[in-house]
């Protein structure tokens, strides 16, 4: 009754959407939320030949020949103790940043910036376009949007002065400088490497950004790794999490893979944030 209504009073799963076509079609849901990326963009509205492929269990979509991204693997939120986890070896930690969680995407002579809630960012942060000729042809990044100035993040309420914002003038580029902190690679010289462990994607990663980024107020940045050798010198670290300007950590299993949207059975991300005041 909602899908049919048009304007949804109460809001409707994206996950119950994906069952229902699961069921229906007997398509794996997991393949349905890769075909339904960017489904809904303003520039490509929907139409009955569209959903004619969406739903056809034997095509495959031109992944390489375009700017769809790949779904968003999501984290969640650590409750249990620390040392739950296990060896502190078997995980890589980074800092959690405060921004837009984001994909860039470099295929061919296009680049898209696409934001975790599926809105096309492109020509909204002029610096993040430019990074098309700074990375191989066929790479996709995972990373964050943030305002970036010194080689240091700058609290979100800097960030939300441009997120609004379609076109931006030279005081705003000036001032409110804006970077991608890469953090995982999807896609290298057009393969899905979604399914490697997270440790390859990482140094493949680091290789790519590497060769791209060209210095400390570059656009392109990686993400960088925290290293400690056990629970207590992280959480530790941990304490410093506001003064860095960081929500926390992320702790990514070291030989997970790359799932679509909130999984545990190819890997997991957990976020352990700093509670709030």
């Amino acid at each position: 009754t909602k899908l049919i209504g048009g304007s949804f009073r109460v809001g409707v799963a994206r996950n119950l959407v994906l069952r229902a076509l699961a069921e229906t079609t007997g398509i794996d849901a997991k393949v349905l939320a890769q075909r339904l990326m960017g489904y809904t963009d303003k520039h490509h509205t929907p139409d009955a030949a569209r959903y004619a492929l969406l739903v056809d269990p034997q095509h495959t979509p031109p992944q390489t020949e375009s700017g769809q991204p790949y779904p968003f693997f999501l984290a969640h939120p650590l409750q249990a103790p620390i040392e739950s986890l296990g060896a502190r070896e078997d995980w890589l930690v980074e800092w959690k940043w405060d921004g837009i969680r984001a994909q860039f995407i470099r295929r061919g002579a296009g680049s898209w910036l696409w934001s975790r809630g599926e809105d096309l960012l492109n020509g909204r942060f002029p610096e993040i376009d430019a990074m098309h000729a700074q990375l191989p042809d066929h790479t996709v990044l995972d990373g964050e949007i943030v305002v970036w100035r010194d080689g240091r993040v700058q609290p979100f309420a800097d960030l939300q002065k441009r997120i609004g914002r379609k076109t931006v003038g030279k005081k705003i580029l000036a001032d409110l400088p804006v970077a991608f902190l890469a953090y995982d690679l999807l896609e290298a010289d057009g393969v899905d490497i979604r399914a490697l462990p997270q440790w390859q994607r990482r140094e493949r990663l680091e290789q790519i950004v590497a060769g791209g980024s060209q210095g400390p107020n570059d656009p392109l940045q990686l993400s960088p790794r925290v290293d400690a050798p056990d629970w207590a010198t992280l959480a530790a670290l941990r304490s410093e999490s506001r003064a860095r300007g960081v929500e926390g950590f992320m702790l990514k299993q070291r030989e997970g893979r790359y799932g679509a949207g909130r999984t545990k059975d190819v890997g997991t991300w957990w976020k352990w944030k700093i509670d709030p005041y």
